[in-house]
């Protein structure tokens, strides 16, 4: 099987915590789908409003 994405291949690949990955994904996906490039602080700030919306 071919990957196009050869950047995600190595983020999934990474030994990052689960929270790190996150964020880096959140990145990713956003600078490859919207031209959107955010820093690491503003990724992880990204996750941490995504997480206060899920309530249970």
């Amino acid at each position: 099987m071919y990957f196009k994405n050869t950047d995600s291949i190595k983020l999934l690949d990474s030994d990052l915590s689960i929270d790190e990955l996150k964020a880096q994904w959140a990145k990713l996906a956003l600078q490859e789908r919207f031209n959107v490039v955010l820093s690491d602080e503003d990724a992880k700030n990204s996750i941490e409003i995504l997480k206060s919306f899920n309530v249970n």
